[in-house]
């Protein structure tokens, strides 16, 4: 297991059990696998996602595996997605344990029994979201603050000109120059 989790985040994580991951001869490792996650900050979460990266198994079609695993509302992706009185947070100091999806979990088993997939060698954990509920949150492997005020001046290379104060979000994500 490699933890490419960026240290400024404030989450933790720890594979429970990682003598099952480790083992080449459990085929059932994929959906035993659980993911424990602190929240070490000071706000509560409503939504994370962290992706579950197997760096040296390949699809038919060439690209990458690699499985999410989330905690909260879809819907909340999006900061400026309101959060709902049902919508259940990470406290600071509070511990989730996350599982990759069925659905996932037997398109994996699929695979394996065609002969299609291998088992990985390497198992590496990539931040990609978290919201705070609040408007804030953080964004992809970096773990880029949210919202990001863009500052651009006269010499802008986009089309458009000065686009100052731009609000970046995963649904509405910046425009790179």
């Amino acid at each position: 297991m490699i933890d490419k989790i960026p240290k400024h985040l404030p989450i933790k994580i720890k594979v429970k059990k990682p003598e099952k991951l480790k083992d080449e001869k459990n085929e059932e490792w994929l959906g035993e696998l659980e993911v424990e996650v602190t929240n070490t900050g000071t706000k509560p979460i409503y939504f994370l996602q962290i992706f579950i990266d197997l760096s040296d198994v390949f699809a038919s079609n060439g690209l990458n595996i690699a499985f999410p695993i989330e905690y909260g509302r879809g819907e909340l992706i999006s900061l400026s997605e309101p959060v709902r009185s049902d919508d259940v947070p990470v406290l600071p100091g509070g511990v989730i344990v996350l599982k990759v999806p069925a659905v996932d979990v037997d398109g994996w088993n699929r695979g394996r029994a065609k002969g299609e997939l291998t088992n990985p060698k390497k198992v590496e954990f990539f931040f990609h979201y978290i919201n705070f509920g609040d408007g804030t949150g953080f964004v992809g492997t970096g773990g880029k603050p949210l919202p990001d005020r863009k500052e651009r001046g006269a010499n802008s290379n986009c089309a458009g000109g000065d686009n100052a104060g731009e609000v970046a979000s995963a649904a509405d994500p910046p425009r790179y120059c």
